[in-house]
């Protein structure tokens, strides 16, 4: 087609569609002028109010390339607008740009479009959820925990053996006796056998008693997170200042009325208890279906997708990647480090294949919840946040509702999700 500002030439294939576009000799000229208006508003120019310097003085002053890459900047929105208008095309991404020629002002735009998606025998696909089976060691495991969140500590006169808590001062030198940082503490609280710190450290301690001061050497592990540490020798100087032993309460009513501030029996807790682990399993397996579902649709899609939406999702991953590791005190560097020798592959390499996966899963449901005619009407929204409410603990029973109507982005998300166990619900059986 042809504009008078400008030509295009179109390439599609089922991904993407590629516009040619070169500036018309008008068009060069408006674009141009433009620009020379634009630079000379910052430049002092002898006889000339700034804006009003003619293009020759302007070009002597930047250089006539500064002067082209700017009109093309001028010219690209608008003309790449209106190409995509008139060729009636309908790009679901931003378009990747590159200049062909500056002195002709053409470049070529390349924009993704909405693939043609096919997932082969999505109807046989069925994945199992297993019913959740709660067994005595989960409850007891439960009770365990709380009968240690309630172990109170009593100082004793003896030695230091496996599940004492001391407190100690302690402190790390190499081999020529120089400290090393991070390896000093004082009135530092362990329980023997907790194993947090490395091995060797806890087993030199047992047998220590109050006010006694040892020496004595370890090995850090070779894949410590401390690279100055790894599989360094170190000799630590310990001093116990105290020994407590564990006063354990035995599992009865009187601890769990303790616990749960109420009149429950061990027997009744016990119900509880059952109950809410039935829930999480139950979760984690719909969790697990979930994601087996997604992994079969995406087995058997058979459909390309634009590398420009892959390259995007591949950033949006790297970004999700290097957050996580930040907040657990990590460094995407040291991430990267570790996958180039552990696996052999570069980030990139690790991770393109899931970012195409995760762009085709979003046509995929897409293609499912329009070939199914699955919705959320408004009646099962308002019952789900109804049953919320009624779930919810009695200090914000009154509050949920009103939670979801004051925050739109909540209740939309809400409504997605809600979808998504429609769509989950399609290929999955209860065993």
């Amino acid at each position: 087609m042809s504009k008078s500002n400008f030509t295009v030439k179109t390439e599609k294939n089922k991904t993407e569609v590629v516009l040619n576009i070169k500036l018309s000799k008008e068009g060069k000229e408006k674009y141009y002028q433009k620009a020379v208006k634009e630079i000379s508003q910052n430049l002092n120019i002898d006889g000339f109010r700034k804006g009003h310097a003619p293009a020759n003085l302007v070009e002597a002053k930047v250089g006539k390339t500064t002067v082209l890459a700017h009109a093309l900047d001028l010219a690209l929105p608008e003309t790449y607008s209106e190409a995509v208008k008139a060729e009636k095309i309908e790009p679901i991404a931003m378009p990747k740009v590159e200049i062909d020629s500056l002195e002709d002002m053409s470049y070529k735009a390349t924009c993704a479009i909405m693939p043609e998606v096919e997932v082969k025998g999505m109807d046989k696909i069925k994945v199992e959820i297993k019913a959740p089976k709660v067994t005595k060691k989960d409850i007891d495991q439960e009770l365990e925990s709380i009968q240690k969140q309630s172990t109170e500590w009593k100082e004793v006169k003896r030695k230091a053996k496996r599940d004492d808590r001391v407190e100690i001062n302690f402190a790390g030198f190499d081999k020529d006796e120089n400290p090393i940082p991070n390896t000093e503490s004082k009135n530092y609280p362990l329980v023997l056998g907790s194993g947090v710190f490395i091995p060797g450290f806890e087993e030199n301690i047992e047998g220590m008693a109050k006010d006694e001061e040892k020496s004595f050497q370890v090995t850090f592990p070779k894949d410590y997170h401390a690279d100055t540490l790894k599989g360094a020798e170190v000799t630590f100087k310990v001093k116990v200042n105290m020994i407590e032993e564990p006063q354990t309460p035995e599992i009865n009513d009187e601890l769990i009325q303790k616990h749960t501030n109420s009149k429950k029996t061990l027997e009744e807790f016990k119900k509880e208890i059952k109950a809410k682990i039935e829930k999480q399993k139950e979760h984690q397996a719909l969790h697990e279906a979930e994601n087996q579902v997604f992994d079969e649709l995406v087995k058997a899609a058979n459909f390309d997708v634009s590398d420009i939406l892959i390259q995007e999702e591949f950033k949006i991953l790297k970004q999700e990647i290097d957050a996580d590791l930040k907040r657990r005190g990590q460094t995407f560097e040291a991430y990267e480090k570790n996958l180039q020798e552990t696996e052999g592959k570069t980030f990139e390499e690790q991770f393109k294949e899931k970012a195409e996966e995760r762009v085709k899963l979003r046509f995929i449901v897409d293609h499912v919840v329009k070939t199914k005619d699955l919705e959320v009407t408004d009646k099962e929204l308002d019952a789900e946040i109804k049953q919320k409410a009624e779930e919810a603990d009695e200090s914000i029973k009154k509050h949920v509702k009103d939670y979801y109507e004051q925050n739109p982005n909540a209740k939309q998300q809400l409504k997605q999700h809600m979808l998504m166990d429609k769509l989950i619900k399609l290929f999955t059986d209860k065993k």
